[in-house]
């Protein structure tokens, strides 16, 4: 076990000052959100003046706001025109996804299959003639797919473009919203799976 680094140790501070005042605005979900991403060690010893834990900091900070991923299913959109979108639904029991990541001169990836969590990473296996299963990690609200790609992963994909590192942010949670995600055509992501 380490002692907070003095990096994590000021972000905890100021993150406690902001806690014990009652304050739940955005700058303090974001001062939440950068000690979560801010790669901070899980396995730390705290220091002897503070009586919080990281994992009851964590907790606290979920109870404050700070955006979490509750369910797999909905739609998830990245940035950029025209943007990555993936759709996740309720089948059988498990899920299953459709997902579009556009890459450099409109080549694109796409494809379906199925998804699963556990904890705060995630596993897509695509369903159809080339073996592809890739892994991400769950941050708030937001998917990041693992920047290695499988070899068998390229089939999905047009020249210039690729599945691994796609960052992926869920803006719905429900059925109707995962049906909002569109395929290269313009056609219902989801509709079929």
């Amino acid at each position: 076990m380490s002692s907070l680094s003095p990096y994590c140790n000021n972000l905890v501070s100021i993150w406690l000052a902001k806690a014990r005042k009652g304050q739940n605005d955005a700058m303090t979900r974001a001062w939440i959100l950068l000690l979560l991403l801010s790669g901070c060690p899980k396995d730390v010893e705290v220091p002897a003046n503070r009586a919080e834990t990281k994992d009851q900091l964590i907790a606290a900070g979920a109870a404050l706001g700070a955006p979490t991923l509750r369910t797999l299913v909905g739609l998830y959109q990245g940035d950029g025109a025209p943007a990555h979108q993936m759709c996740v639904v309720e089948r059988g029991g498990g899920y299953s996804f459709g997902l579009v990541v556009w890459g450099g001169n409109n080549h694109s990836c796409s494809g379906s299959g199925k998804i699963s969590r556990d904890g705060e990473s995630v596993r897509l296996a695509m369903e159809g003639d080339s073996p592809c299963t890739l892994t991400g990690a769950i941050a708030g609200k937001t998917i990041r797919l693992s920047e290695h790609q499988p070899a068998g992963c390229a089939y999905y994909c047009g020249a210039r473009a690729r599945l691994g590192g796609a960052v992926l942010a869920q803006r719905g949670s429900t059925l109707a919203d995962a049906l909002k995600a569109r395929d290269l055509v313009g056609e219902p992501l989801c509709s079929t799976l």
